[in-house]
């Protein structure tokens, strides 16, 4: 059995989540969020690139797809939250 991470965990391991969350802090973006957090995004943004996503419902599709494997990938579940902003409005 293979006991690696995951590409994007290794990739994810790289970023430095305080430095991130302390630049949100200081310019106050996250003022108006409430539940899918900057972080979150900034996740979402880098799995569909890594993913080669071609469109936002391609890239939250993809998510959903891994939806059981998302804890090994760091990324919160709330994003079923985005799934459903996007996909019924």
């Amino acid at each position: 059995m293979n006991k690696a991470d995951y590409v994007f965990s290794q990739v994810i391991k790289f970023l430095n989540e305080d430095k991130f969350r302390r630049v949100v802090i200081k310019y106050n973006v996250d003022r108006y969020i409430k539940s899918y957090s900057c972080w979150n995004q900034l996740l979402t943004l880098i799995f569909g690139q890594l993913g080669r996503c071609s469109s936002l419902r391609d890239c939250v599709i993809t998510l959903q797809a891994h939806c059981a494997k998302l804890y090994l990938t760091c990324i919160n579940s709330s994003f079923t939250l985005l799934y459903q902003d996007i996909v019924y409005t």
